[in-house]
Parts: C-alpha cells; sequence; structure tokens
C-alpha cells in the first residue's frame, strides 16, 4: 500500500508491507526487507550524485565541488554564511535563525552533500542534497498508514451509514444516530476493514493510491532566482534520463517549487559499477552477501 517512490524495489517493499498488515508475511519477508533497503541506500547514493553534478554544473556554468555534512546546524550555518544571493527576506532569516536557533532543529541528524562552486576561499553555495534516514523513513511510513487506515474505516461506517438512511428512505445527511450507535458502527466498520485485508479483499481506491506515495527518501534543494526557472525546467527536459513528474508551488513563509523528477536509470552502468570496499564493507555488516 506505501509506495517509497525514489526505491527501486518499491513494489516489493509495498507488497510485503500490505503482507505485514494482513498477517500474513512470507519467511523470507525479513531478510527481504533488510536487502531492500540496504541496496537502495547504495542506489540512491549513486544516482543522486550523478543527477546532482549535472545539475549544479549546469547552474554553476563551471564545474563544482562538494563536502559532506551531517547535521541540520552544519547545513544551515553554511547556507546563510554563503549563500549566493541577499535581500530581505534572506536578512530576515538570517536574525531570527541567531537569536532564537533553537527553534530551527540545529542539533538534528543530517544525512547529505553541499555543492559548492568557486574556491575554498571564495566558495559559492549551490545546493545540497540529502538521503532521509530510515528511521525518519519508517517513521513516517507508520503515520501515513494510521491515517490511511482511519479514513478507510470511516468510509466504511458512512458506508453503514447510508446504508441505514436509505432502509429508512432518508438522506444521510438527516439521519440522526445516537452516539452509542456511532460507536457500534466505527467498530462493525473496523473489523469490515480488517476482514478486507486478511481474505485479500481490499482494493484501495486511486485516491488512497496516490496518498500511499512518499517521495521524499532523497531529495535536493538549489536557491535560483526566479527567472533561472524556465531554464531549469528546459534541463530537466532536455537531460536524457531525466523528467518532471510533478510540480508544485508553496508560497507563505517558504516560497519554492517542488519538483519530482522522473529518472531512467542506466541499467548496464549500475551492473558495471562496482561498490567500493567500504561500500561492501558496510553492506556485508548489515547482512548482505559479498559475492552478490
Amino acid at each position: 500500500m506505501i509506495s517509497l517512490t525514489s526505491l527501486l524495489h518499491r513494489k516489493n517493499l509495498k507488497d510485503i508491507i500490505l503482507r505485514w498488515m494482513s498477517n500474513n508475511l512470507l519467511e523470507e519477508d525479513c531478510e527481504a526487507v533488510k536487502r531492500i533497503v540496504n541496496f537502495n541506500v547504495h542506489i540512491l547514493n549513486l544516482y543522486l550524485d550523478h543527477f546532482c553534478k549535472d545539475l549544479f554544473n549546469f547552474l554553476s556554468g563551471g564545474e563544482t565541488w562538494t563536502f559532506e555534512v551531517t547535521s541540520k546546524g552544519q547545513l544551515k550555518d553554511f547556507i546563510l554564511d554563503v549563500a549566493p544571493y541577499n535581500n530581505d527576506r534572506l536578512d530576515y532569516i538570517r536574525t531570527r535563525y541567531r537569536k532564537y536557533p533553537e527553534d530551527f532543529y540545529r542539533s538534528l541528524p543530517f544525512r547529505g552533500k553541499i555543492y559548492c562552486s568557486g574556491t575554498q576561499e571564495h566558495k559559492v553555495y549551490l545546493g545540497h542534497s540529502r538521503i532521509k534516514r530510515f528511521r525518519r523513513v519508517a517513521e513516517k511510513t507508520s503515520r501515513r498508514m494510521v491515517n490511511m487506515i482511519f479514513d478507510q474505516i470511516k468510509k466504511n461506517a458512512d458506508a453503514l451509514a447510508a446504508e441505514r438512511a436509505s432502509q429508512l428512505g432518508i438522506p444521510k445527511e438527516e439521519l440522526i444516530t445516537p452516539l452509542e450507535k456511532q460507536r457500534q458502527e466505527f467498530a462493525h466498520a473496523e473489523r469490515r476493514f480488517l476482514k478486507q485485508l486478511r481474505k485479500g479483499m481490499f482494493d484501495p481506491d486511486e485516491e488512497m493510491v496516490n496518498s500511499a506515495r512518499i517521495h521524499d527518501v532523497a531529495g535536493v534543494k538549489a536557491i535560483i532566482e526566479d527567472v533561472r526557472v524556465p531554464v531549469l525546467e528546459k534541463l530537466f527536459h532536455d537531460m536524457p534520463g531525466y523528467s518532471i513528474a510533478e510540480k508544485e508551488k508553496h508560497f507563505g513563509n517558504y516560497d519554492d517549487v517542488n519538483y519530482i523528477i522522473g529518472v531512467k536509470l542506466d541499467k548496464k552502468e549500475l551492473i558495471n559499477k562496482a561498490p567500493d570496499s567500504r561500500v561492501v564493507d558496510v553492506l556485508s555488516a548489515r547482512g548482505m552477501d559479498r559475492d552478490t
């Protein structure tokens, strides 16, 4: 039911989650989850870095360099120190950040890379990438699942109420239901959902399928001027293997344009690019076979 769209093996993981929800796990599912998570984190690192180099080399008009950061504080300190633009909005953010640093989650772990142009002495921040820790992904997934299950049970309860209203020959909106009857109906709706789940009869509608997608396991942020947004979109259209899957604008305290980028990976290149010894050691320590 849940689909982590940044992962190559998202369908396999979605099927395992659905089996877990219906208490119908296979013996090999636990091992499969470990392989899916660890392998996909490795692949994410490869294609995210490849994408960022293409993107930031284009935005800078030349070569870029990068370094890793491990906390939100490191990231925010650097961005505000060497932001590529200055305006009233950035001045306001700097003032608030330095006056109320505790409001900005500085101590939170952050696994990502900062991309820069210029030299070490004259750095220019271009953007950064990050892969969300899977503990955070699991927390977000569990919250999303709880909300989805509640919504489905509520729909079942509404359907039961509609049945009663139909039997009485009145619209559902005119139905007056005692509180105890509402509790009973909701419990009945919950049992109906569990029965559907256990018997493999649960068929989520399109709205639920869309709400089950989690897009931000991997992400990239860049600071550019508004006039360059069309140029950026042309890049996504023109670069081989990339496409804009979705676009959403946000306005308010934090203005941005959010893109979901479709990436077509070169399977041959991935197969031929063997992980280095450090990666092999990490994957092996996490239970994966060194030879595979």
